[in-house]
């Protein structure tokens, strides 16, 4: 027998053909998501390979800063994230703001591949904020999700196993 999921909002039962879903419908996402940068619900909890860069950002992060990018060294550029426009973040929501969020709640990075990251600090206005020296040699990010490495436009996909 399979489990059956409810919705993380409304608690409606979803069908067993979509048991990957979260939420019943996209109005229900969006509410939660509302309710969520309202302070009505708690942010998810801060998985623990995490936790280190979520200390160290928020400690050297000063007073002012709400928002934090990364920037990943690849060859001679640096690849941002989160991406320019709409993007898939950790919590499954879109998002087309240039930084995730540090305050009031932490964002977790959606990020390709583990490393050491660059971070960029940005105001309430969208401005670059001057780093802070704690962070001038970059953080090291361990969790990593399912997306395009750095300078390739597609997932990587992994090989076919042979059978016999």
């Amino acid at each position: 027998m399979r489990n059956i999921k409810s919705c993380k909002y409304c608690e409606e039962i979803i069908p067993v053909a979509h048991n990957r879903r979260l939420f019943c419908h996209a109005t229900c996402r969006l509410r939660h998501y509302s309710a969520r940068v309202a302070g009505k619900i708690d942010a998810p909890m801060v998985p623990d390979e995490m936790r280190s860069f979520c200390d160290i950002v928020r400690k050297h992060a000063p007073y002012h800063a709400v928002g934090y990018a990364l920037d990943y060294p690849l060859g001679r550029q640096l690849v941002h994230y989160p991406p320019k426009g709409r993007s898939l973040r950790f919590d499954r929501t879109f998002d087309d703001s240039p930084c995730f969020e540090l305050k009031p709640g932490f964002e977790l990075p959606k990020v390709p591949v583990a490393g050491v990251y660059l971070v960029r600090l940005y105001d309430c206005c969208g401005v670059e904020i001057a780093q802070p020296d704690g962070l001038a040699h970059g953080v090291y990010v361990s969790l990593v999700s399912r997306m395009p490495e750095p300078g390739k436009s597609r997932i990587a996909r992994r090989a076919a196993r042979l059978r016999w």
